[in-house]
């Protein structure tokens, strides 16, 4: 579909997106913006709303959706956190008649950050779930509605790349932006990012700014200008815990503890769990940007976005499981029950096997 449309009026009335590529959702919604044409134009018939704020209702989304365009033949809505305007019975029935009866000259596009549960049950997406419960479906109303809607609706899903597929994906991303990249360092560069998307592109453009667009970027730019190691390959095994790669984390693990002591690793990750945590309650209360949490944890933007990515990839428990396991770890280090080096292993590999 996304290829499909090729202006504001071949969208459909109502285009679903979710998932747990932040940066790919972000891209989404400005290509369909762009599709608008004029922006001196475009803004005036371009209204957003979150439904995570909490002055957002359910009346704001229809005042929105039955505004008639102004000097074109269709307005956009963007809604973020749908599912946030859903949480009672009534409010999930306002919101599917709002979507039923919308007017034609209005498209509502409805963005859902998302997390996947690769175990545990139920397996799936975290919001917008679908799954079997004694053999009996249990799907998210919106989900299920976006699918019974026929042309009505579209689906469109925004999930993170593999670890093992990332160099695939940095390629195509070197490609896209008029660049070149050896297979090695697009390998070099997937082990230094994970499965960060958006990292992925600044590092991308950085690089291709190195060489200029004249050679290709070589495994040794990786190294010059991407250093491994630190708090960076800290966020890196956190992506592949949550992602339950524990081959993934053990690898970075041991990267890091031939880097330095470790004593300094188990500050370190227990910093990032902490401020993961804390961005994790920040994203509950409806604070979603990298600036009002960067404010909030008392960190500049870079590191608050990494947190924010990562905080939407963990439950709730999962982070307080992971944060109290840590506090264990230092009582028996401490006490002389288990080597610390040999503790923080055996932590990845619980924490890759539960995720």
């Amino acid at each position: 579909m996304a290829d499909a449309v090729k202006s504001i009026d071949t969208l459909p009335q109502v285009l679903l997106l979710f998932g747990d590529d932040h940066q790919a959702l972000h891209d989404r919604v400005n290509a369909l913006v762009e599709l608008m044409g004029d922006p001196s134009l475009a803004d005036m018939n371009i209204q957003r709303l979150d439904g995570a704020e909490s002055n957002t209702r359910e009346e704001d989304v229809r005042t929105a959706a039955y505004t008639l365009p102004f000097l074109t033949s269709r307005r956009m809505v963007i809604l973020n956190n749908p599912i946030n305007l859903m949480k009672s019975d009534s409010a999930k029935e306002k919101i599917l008649k709002t979507l039923g009866s919308l007017p034609e000259s209005t498209a509502l596009v409805l963005v859902q950050d998302d997390s996947w549960q690769s175990s545990g049950k139920p397996r799936g997406w975290k919001l917008l779930y679908e799954y079997k419960d004694n053999n009996k479906t249990k799907i998210h109303p919106l989900l299920e509605w976006a699918r019974a809607a026929g042309s009505k609706a579209t689906i469109e899903v925004c999930r993170l790349p593999a670890l093992n597929a990332m160099p695939g994906w940095i390629a195509s991303e070197v490609k896209r932006q008029g660049g070149r990249i050896t297979a090695q360092a697009a390998s070099a560069l997937a082990a230094i990012i994970g499965a960060d998307t958006g990292q992925g592109r600044q590092e991308i453009t950085k690089l291709l700014a190195y060489v200029d667009f004249k050679r290709p970027i070589e495994a040794e730019d990786i190294h010059v200008l991407t250093a491994p190691g630190g708090q960076a390959d800290v966020f890196v095994m956190a992506d592949a815990l949550a992602m339950g790669d524990a081959r993934q984390a053990l690898r970075h693990l041991g990267r890091l503890l031939e880097e330095q002591d470790a004593i300094s690793l188990y500050a370190m990750i227990v910093r990032q769990y902490r401020l993961i945590l804390m961005a994790k309650e920040a994203l509950q209360n409806g604070i979603t940007s990298d600036d009002a949490v960067g404010k909030l944890l008392g960190v500049p933007i870079f590191p608050a976005s990494k947190a924010l990515n990562q905080a939407r990839r963990y439950s709730i428990d999962s982070l307080n499981r992971i944060y109290h396991r840590l506090l264990e770890i230092d009582r028996m280090s401490k006490t002389g029950q288990m080597d610390l080096e040999v503790a923080l292993q055996s932590f990845v590999v619980e924490m890759g096997r539960s995720a």
